[in-house]
């Protein structure tokens, strides 16, 4: 919020010889964050109003003219090259020995014409035309009619003045007006602050509708309405005093009825809005509106509102999106005569969304996105009366439309001085806390602290601690170390199981890398087929970054191959990556007002000398023992796996991961390796099936026999069906069955594979005889040829 220094200096009598850099330093360490500061044009001497009675052409000099002007008590002679210039401007005039950006202005001879004085140019006073508007095409000030001549232009534009940029928090919506900036620079400096707008007593009288127009209230998003009417209006410019303190705070000088709506919003912080009356018919209905109602807003944009958006509207037609803009059927234009004056308070959430939703945010609703008192409103319209009655351009008395929406409750807060103290680390007595308070116009009685209407931040003991503070001086409190109990942080069973992942991740040689929870639909056709539908149940995003991301992920595949892809692109040899992230399924949970499936997976993903099938199922294999997790191996219906070297293992008839080689038809979409791999673990399912406690068991007594099996079998037949089958024929005996080698060939015929497992046979009773171990191999080799078709190597 930009606020100028001499209007904060109308409220409170700060000292002129302040360095505006102590000033600016002392307030943010008070709690008012200053961003930054600017001085507003040079301050300077000589420079008066003057009006232009005469222009005539240079005889000898081209485009240079002879203006003559009254500055009131004597007419000057300038010749001046201002090809916009024309009688009746009354523009800035330096006279001899006037002092303008460090330089003296003399008299001047241009080809035998004395130059009496200068007609400045905007740039000779400082500013600049985004500073100050009200500039010709050529830089000359024009100022409005109603600006007497004779007078200071330093002193009429206030030049020299510093704007303040003040960082507002959100809790501190009081602080959103100029009165509730004086009010904090007073309290920091420990001067009064004279009698605000916002305390002033309310000379309003509650009438049921005024000239036909009455006010409903048919929404929980509207809090309270207040409304008058002007009659009579003379739509003008604005006085010049109004018009330089909108500028100065980066505001557009308009008219005179939408400057005071805009002044008082600057003054005390209320967003208000005018409408035409001549435009309305009958009532004022605050709703909700109807899905697919149009209106084209003051910025000429049509814009189509659904039952979540809030609207102003009459008996036939919407005249305003409420808190943000208004209609432009319904806006004030030079023929208006009658003028519906409107302050009105908003639940904060409501103007918030809908301002998100229609990609329109103004400086009304960031106001009410920070949350405002519904009382504001009617001393926001007692000062429109005001205003209007004194600069009589319209006929407005004090007679308001009043609707109330909420229930209003003085809110009191009994002071815990012990509490307080034991916040901020130091002793202050009650009485020091209580002139602290009182400074803030926090008023206390008996130790029981009135809240005023605009501070709705305070609410609890630890709100006072931290206003004590901040006035009292964060400088000035000592380092002390909390007067409370030590506790101590523990990280849930879940974050433990998380850092496990990652750990057993990077030990394998992966790299961790993070990517976007959302991605586009291109984006997700490029790595999963469309026969995948689960994966296609896509949660959209209202308001997206791009379009590039515009729904939440349900896979993390196509974030992982663009990973690989990009690291492949940079001449990256041998990558193994790995991503721990969430996806987001079952979208239709969000029409039910509930929220979609949040899933954890880990995905890994490489390629290179070293990558192969069997060596990321050694990883994943890794990781699951850590949990003692055993788990079967089943063939893979991933569409983005190739069907003939892709798994899926199973504990309790669940997946608990997926992995295997990128299909051929998926790796074409991608800059990649043909021999590129990828897995998926569902960390979810995982950690529910781990085991929490480990079982130890007896040291076997008995020693171990190993034998070593190779067949030919077909390559569609499973290890883990083979490996399955060969524990089931003996669990008494059958210890462990392990795969050390695959082979295809040339010496193998083709759709055939030669596999070699070796076969760890013990018994828990006895040492094992041959004649056991023999028959045990022979039905071995019986339920090979009769189950799988396989063919000893010989």
């Amino acid at each position: 919020m930009n606020v100028s220094l001499n209007w904060l200096k109308e409220y409170v009598n700060i000292d002129d010889n302040l360095d505006i850099k102590e000033l600016t330093e002392r307030l943010t360490m008070s709690g008012s964050k200053v961003e930054k500061y600017e001085k507003y044009g040079e301050k300077t001497e000589g420079v008066y109003t003057g009006l232009v009675e005469n222009i005539t052409k240079h005889p000898e000099e081209d485009g240079y003219n002879i203006v003559t002007l009254n500055l009131g008590d004597k007419k000057y002679t300038a010749i001046a090259k201002i090809p916009d210039i024309e009688v009746g401007d009354i523009v800035p005039v330096a006279l001899p020995n006037a002092q303008i950006i460090g330089k003296t202005v003399k008299e001047d001879v241009v080809k035998g014409i004395k130059s009496e004085c200068m007609i400045c140019h905007i740039l000779d006073l400082g500013l600049t035309k985004e500073s100050f508007p009200i500039v010709k095409s050529s830089g000359l000030i024009s100022f409005p009619k109603d600006v007497k001549i004779g007078e200071d232009v330093s002193n009429l534009i206030g030049l020299g003045d510093y704007i303040i940029e003040f960082e507002i928090t959100p809790n501190r919506s009081d602080c959103l007006s100029v009165e509730g900036l004086a009010r904090e620079l007073a309290v920091t400096f420990g001067l009064e602050c004279k009698q605000l707008w916002q305390d002033k007593d309310l000379h309003l009288n509650y009438v049921k509708d005024i000239d036909g127009i009455n006010v409903k209230i048919e929404t929980e998003n509207c809090k309270k309405y207040v409304l008058n009417v002007a009659k009579n209006v003379k739509i003008t410019s604005s006085p010049f005093e109004m018009q330089v303190k909108l500028m100065k705070s980066g505001y557009s000088v308009i008219n005179n009825i939408v400057d005071i709506t805009n002044f008082v919003m600057l003054e005390m912080g209320q967003p208000l809005h005018a409408f035409d009356k001549d435009i309305l018919t009958d009532g004022i209905i605050v709703r909700q509106a109807n899905e697919n109602e149009k209106i084209i807003t003051l910025d000429k944009e049509e814009r189509i509102l659904t039952n979540k958006n809030m609207v102003i509207a009459d008996n036939e037609k919407v005249v305003a999106i409420a808190g943000i803009m208004g209609g432009l059927d319904s806006g004030i234009n030079n023929n208006t005569k009658s003028v519906v004056i409107e302050a009105a308070n908003f639940v904060r959430g409501s103007i918030r969304n809908t301002s998100k939703k229609l990609l329109l945010r103004t400086d009304a609703s960031a106001k009410y996105e920070k949350g405002l008192a519904p009382e504001l409103t009617e001393y926001a319209m007692n000062r429109v009366c005001n205003l209007i009655n004194s600069l009589g351009i319209g006929d407005i008395s004090y007679d308001v439309v009043n609707v109330d929406n909420y229930k209003q409750n003085e809110y009191k807060l009994e002071i815990d001085y012990e509490k307080i103290n034991n916040i901020i680390g130091i002793k202050l007595g009650n009485f020091e806390i209580e002139n602290i308070l009182n400074k803030l116009n926090l008023k206390v009685n008996n130790g029981v602290l009135t809240v005023p209407y605009y501070r709705e931040d305070i609410r609890i003991t630890e709100d006072l601690a931290e206003e004590v503070s901040r006035i009292y001086g964060y400088d000035k409190l000592p380092s002390t170390m909390p007067n409370t109990d030590a506790t101590f942080g523990y990280k849930t069973d879940k974050q433990v199981f998380e850092d496990k992942i990652r750990s057993l991740s990077l030990s394998s040689g992966f790299n961790e890398i993070y990517t976007y929870t959302f991605f586009s639909l291109d984006t997700l056709e490029k790595a999963i087929s469309k026969e995948n539908k689960k994966l296609y149940n896509l949660v959209k995003l209202e308001n997206p970054l791009s379009i590039d991301f515009e729904y939440m992920r349900t896979t993390t595949v196509p974030h992982m191959l663009e990973a690989l892809e990009r690291n492949n692109l940079r001449k990256n040899a041998d990558v193994k990556l790995f991503d721990l992230g969430k996806v987001f399924l079952n979208a239709e949970n969000i029409s039910k007002n509930e929220l979609c499936d949040e899933k954890l997976h880990l995905t890994l993903g490489t390629y290179g000398e070293n990558a192969d099938f069997y060596t990321l199922k050694e990883v994943i294999s890794n990781i699951l023992d850590n949990f003692k997790i055993e788990t079967e191996v089943v063939r893979s219906k991933e569409t983005y796996l190739h069907p003939g070297i892709s798994a899926d293992l199973l504990a309790n008839n669940e997946v608990l991961a997926t992995m295997g080689k990128v299909n051929p038809k998926v790796i074409k979409n991608y800059t990649l390796p043909e021999d590129t791999y990828i897995a998926i673990l569902y960390m979810d399912k995982i950690f529910a099936n781990k085991k929490n406690k480990i079982k130890y068991k007896e040291l076997p007594k008995f020693p171990a026999v190993e034998r070593d099996i190779a067949f030919i079998i077909s390559e569609d037949v499973l290890s883990g069906d083979i490996i399955k089958e060969m524990k089931n024929l003996n669990n008494d005996i059958v210890e462990n069955v392990t795969l050390f080698d695959v082979y295809q060939g040339n010496q193998i015929d083709q759709g055939m594979k030669s596999m070699a497992y070796r076969i760890r046979l013990r018994s828990n009773n006895k040492t094992l005889e041959e004649n056991e171990i023999s028959n045990f191999m022979d039905n071995l080799l019986n339920m090979l040829a009769i189950k799988f078709k396989a063919e000893i190597r010989k």
